[in-house]
């Protein structure tokens, strides 16, 4: 007898628990932010040696940050993206009598640059790029690596 009573008492239990997880708030959150331009690989456009800092100019408009020291130009041309996802779960436990519930909620936030950086001499003439696109790569696998 004592062996069905405790059964029939851990059903009672587990269909409680259960139908008090179910009467909670469950939401989930997702924000996206982009800032700047879209930047692209330059490729082949641009020459070292030959392209001048009017061209990139000209071609690409005013940069996001301007640089100089030790007789070299650095234009950097930035695009910010800002990813954030939230899953919150909120039970109340005998809210109407206690006042008081139970919330469990997680977050995770990913901010990536896409980045040009274009190197000019003293003569205003290209010496190096550096492109870096962040934003390509997933959100989730970028998220949970190291």
């Amino acid at each position: 007898m004592g062996c069905h009573f405790n059964s029939r008492f851990a059903m009672i239990v587990l269909a409680g628990s259960i139908l008090l997880s179910l009467s909670g708030c469950l939401s989930y959150q997702y924000e996206r932010r982009v800032r700047g331009i879209e930047i692209e690989d330059p490729g082949d456009a641009y020459t070292l040696g030959n392209t001048s800092i009017s061209d990139v100019l000209s071609s690409l408009g005013a940069p996001d940050e301007v640089y100089s020291f030790d007789n070299t130009d650095l234009l950097v041309y930035q695009r910010f993206l800002f990813q954030e996802s939230g899953l919150s779960l909120g039970i109340p436990v005998l809210k109407m009598a206690t006042a008081w519930s139970v919330d469990i909620s997680a977050t995770g936030a990913l901010t990536r640059y896409d980045t040009m950086i274009f190197w000019f001499d003293s003569q205003g003439m290209l010496q190096d790029i550096v492109f870096e696109k962040a934003s390509d790569r997933p959100y989730l696998k970028t998220l949970f690596s190291q």
